[in-house]
């Protein structure tokens, strides 16, 4: 008798037990969920963000509530899913994982958009950029974070040596003695932010951040910024897609 009474406390035992770790797992999930912003504000939850923030130290991957991309931003969306993941993920990974997810996008090469916004993330300081792929600065030490992606020394003393060197025109050579004339500068319409303007007044279409770079031989990292420059100061569109058009253009 006393033996199947214990035999009928260690399956009690054992089923609590799994409903125990299936909650927790719940639990972390839905705390990551509110900490990333996936239901609102959060009001009305009784959840400890400081309790989610904590499992950020936990790299073990949990599963999103269906719907947590529902009406975010794609930057949003990407947080929120490399929070999940707890891990580096590609470009390729993360739009795969978006686009499973219920993220929809006009564009025809969502990797582009996704690129587009994970430079974005990069810039505030949100993500960092990794060979094998990129992750939540949140993870690393704050010396890393500054570390990451940071120009080298070398790169620091060509831009200081660009800066000091400047054009100067045979006429105005000087002779000894003679004050020095005032050395070129570049022209206005030679900076990216004018260029990108005028691209965008002759193509009225929603245009990928890659496109511009390609098509007026700038980098990714210098059109990305110019580009929120302009949204910002309402020169241009930005899109719900990562895309930009300019103001007035109906949508495509």
């Amino acid at each position: 008798m006393a033996t199947e009474n214990q035999d009928v406390v260690s399956t009690f035992a054992a089923v609590v037990e799994g409903k125990i770790k299936a909650l927790q797992a719940l639990l972390d999930s839905l705390k990551s969920a509110v900490a990333m912003g996936a239901f609102g504000s959060g009001e009305g939850l009784d959840l400890a963000v400081s309790g989610a923030s904590s499992n950020a130290l936990d790299m073990t991957p949990i599963d999103l509530p269906e719907g947590a991309f529902n009406g975010k931003s794609l930057p949003a969306c990407v947080k929120l899913y490399l929070s999940a993941a707890k891990r580096k993920k590609t470009i390729k990974e993360i739009a795969a994982a978006l686009r499973e997810g219920g993220v929809e996008s006009t564009s025809d090469n969502f990797e582009n958009v996704v690129t587009g916004a994970l430079f974005r993330l990069k810039t505030n300081g949100d993500v960092l950029r990794f060979k094998d792929g990129w992750g939540l600065s949140e993870w690393y030490p704050a010396n890393m974070r500054g570390s990451v992606g940071a120009p080298t020394k070398n790169s620091k003393a060509k831009k200081k040596g660009k800066k000091a060197r400047t054009k100067t025109s045979p006429a105005m050579k000087t002779t000894k003695g003679e004050p020095q004339n005032v050395t070129e500068i570049a022209k206005p319409e030679d900076k990216p932010e004018p260029r990108i303007l005028g691209f965008f007044k002759t193509n009225q279409r929603e245009i990928p951040a890659r496109e511009v770079a390609t098509a007026l031989g700038l980098k990714i990292q210098t059109v990305n910024l110019v580009l929120s420059k302009l949204a910002h100061q309402n020169k241009i569109q930005r899109l719900q897609s990562g895309n930009f058009r300019a103001l007035g253009t109906a949508a495509s």
